[in-house]
């Protein structure tokens, strides 16, 4: 039996699939627990949910993108974001740049989740690096 990992990832999604490859691909990996809501349930959950990474999938509401990346900005400050895009579509990869959103995968390319999990691994690396910073500059 494994301990709960210290370490969650937020994936706002309605597919089963997706979420439970990359539940248990992740978890396997990195040893990162993925925790999925879709939009609707989101806001009702933010006091439980601490992410060190959110992957939003951006076909789950697509007319209402816009007002749901800058609220999952606001909600989850300095957190990276990755968007799952079903192809792609240029205006709207650049308008997601725009906000920050510079990892953008498509989950219709054969390494989708070989490149998933490249990202998730730079993030972990950089969430190492802050946590090693923070323990110096606490002890000094």
């Amino acid at each position: 039996m494994r301990i709960a990992s210290s370490l969650s990832c937020l994936l706002v999604t309605e597919d089963q699939e997706i979420f439970s490859h990359c539940q248990k691909d992740l978890w396997e990996r990195f040893d990162v627990e993925v925790l999925r809501f879709n939009e609707r349930e989101l806001k009702d959950s933010l006091r439980e949910v601490r992410p060190f990474l959110i992957i939003w999938d951006s076909r789950c509401n697509p007319d209402r993108w816009r007002y749901f990346v800058g609220w999952l900005r606001d909600h989850f400050l300095g957190r990276p974001i990755f968007a799952l895009m079903d192809g792609e579509n240029e205006a709207i990869q650049n308008a997601l740049h725009r906000q920050g959103i510079h990892v953008q995968l498509d989950i219709k390319s054969p390494s989708f989740f070989k490149s998933l999990q490249i990202h998730v691994f730079a993030v972990l690396l950089d969430f190492e690096k802050e946590k090693t910073a923070m323990i110096k500059v606490n002890v000094s």
